[in-house]
């Protein structure tokens, strides 16, 4: 039942994630702002309030926060759609009115994805360890088939969101959301509240910080995990936490953010949480950075769709590995073994900026044509030498025509750079999502059950400000040219990550 909620809820996010960036581009056809003001709004929204909404879900009960965050995420997503469909069939862009449309869809974003954040932590951080009751390799499996189905629906229900909209226009596409969050939201609420009634030890929630988890006797070379739950028990007491009034949450919310980086400080697995973040401090992955990245060396809608694919089921793969690495190695081991391989793939990632194809303006090839010549063109007047060509799955037109401001740049001379770059980033996918999970049941089995909230929430947060320190990174180096020092920087990041995740397993 809670594989039926999770894989509902996924479905849903991954469509509007799809489809809102469409719908922001049909408001402000003429700029990517929105787009880039929406995505920083959720960004910030997250790194501010994620600790604030962790400390909510420690301090609530536990079914009463799941219909909380459920009601809020798919009210939000109802209204936002409700807005921006009723404005493409009745509104006017240039009206007056369009500055408050822009506004509340950022407004409804941002509370979206905090909502979808108290959901994920609920979920993943703290049902499913209950629901396991202390059986590690139970835990295992939950997490393993969970990761799957968020990487499931990655790659089926954008590709069934667009076929829609491809059959049905945008509008089609807004009603059919619209529907399905509608009825998700009451079909979670009843498959979750089975599970609720059948585990009843969602009912009893820890109100002490002394609560610890104990760990059973885990064996097969898990002896490293042991030491660190050890580790945990011998923690100094701390005080039962007062509440505190609606008045002192409201005006006290800074205190709340510092008091939950201190308690995300003192946990004994915090080096390999901020591990995990600096692997959100790259542009080696299939965000839009790359994506634009791919579109601009000319790879075709198709073969960036083939790729996404490739990288979907390969980090598929990665959630049956960990499974198998945790049993022989122990937990902690699997972490650095999967944190080992993705470390190796970054050498064809690092080899794509030195090789043939590659723009990279260091590269002596490249250093008498550092100025390209521009070909600009509008909708009234394409270029008839840059023709888009498909029969090799390749596309010299990466920038749409119909916005001037963008682009054409000739193809490369050779597709080896972007092959590197490509095979590198798709292998690395079955590292990343092993160690994904290691972190995921690391901070399961070693945090108090009265602080999961709030610790998950900073660690939320933590990656949210390397994602952002990413996307800062990308204005300063936005050239096609510049990406090579973006990919060094961002391979040295990920190593970086994973040296602290080492320091934290020979600890």
């Amino acid at each position: 039942l809670i594989y039926v909620g999770h894989f509902m809820s996924s479905w849903g996010d991954r469509m509007w994630y799809f489809a809102i960036p469409l719908f922001l581009m049909d408001l402000d056809p003429n700029s990517l702002f929105l787009t880039a003001a929406y995505g920083l709004t959720l960004s910030a929204s997250v790194l501010l309030f994620a600790p604030l909404v962790g400390d909510w879900i420690d301090r609530t009960e536990r079914l009463r926060a799941l219909v909380i965050s459920l009601v809020i995420q798919n009210m939000s997503v109802i209204t936002s759609a409700t807005i921006l469909l009723l404005n493409r069939e009745f509104g006017d862009n240039e009206a007056d009115y369009a500055i408050a449309i822009k506004i509340s869809a950022l407004l409804l974003g941002a509370i979206a994805i905090l909502a979808s954040t108290a959901t994920q932590i609920i979920l993943q951080k703290d049902w499913i360890v209950v629901i396991a009751a202390k059986r590690t390799d139970f835990l295992t499996g939950l997490n393993a088939m969970m990761r799957r189905i968020d990487l499931f629906t990655k790659i089926l229900s954008p590709l069934a969101c667009g076929q829609i909209m491809a059959v049905a226009t945008l509008t089609g596409g807004a009603i059919f959301i619209l529907c399905w969050n509608t009825a998700s939201m009451f079909a979670e609420y009843f498959l979750l509240k089975s599970v609720y009634n059948r585990t009843p030890a969602l009912a009893v929630k820890g109100q002490s910080e002394e609560d610890v988890i104990e760990m059973e006797e885990l064996g097969n070379g898990l002896e490293d995990q042991d030491e660190i739950t050890e580790k945990n028990n011998h923690k100094k007491e701390k005080p039962v936490k007062k509440k505190k009034s609606v008045f002192q949450k409201m005006f006290g919310f800074i205190l709340v953010i510092k008091d939950g980086w201190k308690l995300y400080m003192d946990q004994v697995i915090a080096l390999a949480g901020l591990g995990m973040a600096f692997l959100y401090l790259t542009v080696l992955g299939f965000g839009y950075v790359t994506t634009s990245y791919a579109y601009n060396q000319c790879f075709s809608e198709f073969l960036v769709g083939i790729t996404l694919a490739s990288a979907g089921f390969t980090g598929i793969v990665g959630t049956f590995i960990f499974p198998i690495l945790s049993s022989r190695f122990g937990l902690v081991k699997a972490g650095l073994y999967s944190g080992i391989f993705q470390v190796l793939t970054l050498i064809p990632c690092i080899a794509s900026v030195f090789v043939s194809g590659s723009p990279f303006y260091l590269l002596p090839a490249n250093q008498i044509s550092t100025n390209h010549t521009i070909v600009p063109t509008t909708p009234l007047a394409p270029t008839s030498a840059f023709n888009r060509t498909h029969s090799l799955g390749y596309s010299t037109l990466p920038y749409t025509s119909e916005n001037p401001s963008f682009v054409e740049f000739p193809p490369p001379e050779s597709f080896l750079s972007m092959w590197l770059l490509v095979g590198g980033l798709v292998a690395a996918r079955a590292g990343l999502w092993s160690f994904d999970l290691t972190i995921t049941q690391l901070y399961q089995e070693n945090v108090v059950e009265s602080e999961r909230g709030i610790v998950n929430g900073v660690q939320t947060s933590l990656n949210m400000l390397m994602d952002l320190l990413m996307y800062i990174a990308v204005l300063f180096l936005s050239k096609p040219d510049e990406f090579g020092i973006l990919v060094l920087a961002s391979s040295a990041a990920v190593t970086t990550g994973y040296i602290f995740y080492g320091v934290f397993t020979f600890r």
